[in-house]
């Protein structure tokens, strides 16, 4: 996605139709994260953090260069990779607790559509990367 031709605001749109296309692919995959994360990531491997590297660093590359065509203000790239893939982990989970028996009435497990999450996201991640966003 970062690589690709496509403009910054594209590619911002692109990683969380990939963030969600992944967590569809493998629904264990944000439970799994989150207690990794929480427990400090004890388990985390040499092979595994480089990976995270990887995808973070492109994500970075893709604010660089929204910044540079002057479309996103700067940013702290940590703070924006968190203030989009938390939610989206965050829901996994939701979807995931949610599904337990007895809890379908809850408001707070109410069903979510991809689409409507992915949809969010996506105005989200650019509202908050707008280069004319007051600070």
């Amino acid at each position: 996605i970062a690589k690709n031709g496509a403009e910054p605001e594209a590619k911002i749109e692109g990683f969380i139709e990939a963030l969600a296309r992944l967590r569809d692919q493998r629904p264990w995959f944000p439970p799994l994260m989150m207690r990794e994360m929480a427990a400090g990531a004890p388990r985390l491997d040499p092979d595994t953090l480089m990976h995270m590297k990887g995808v973070f660093v492109a994500f970075a590359s893709i604010l660089d260069a929204g910044v540079a065509a002057r479309v996103f203000r700067k940013v702290h790239p940590v703070l924006a990779y968190m203030t989009i893939l938390g939610p989206m982990m965050m829901n996994a989970v939701r979807e995931r607790a949610g599904a337990e028996a007895g809890r379908a009435s809850l408001p707070m497990f109410a069903p979510v559509d991809r689409r409507d999450l992915v949809s969010h996201m996506q105005l989200t991640a650019l509202r908050m990367l707008a280069k004319d966003q007051p600070r």
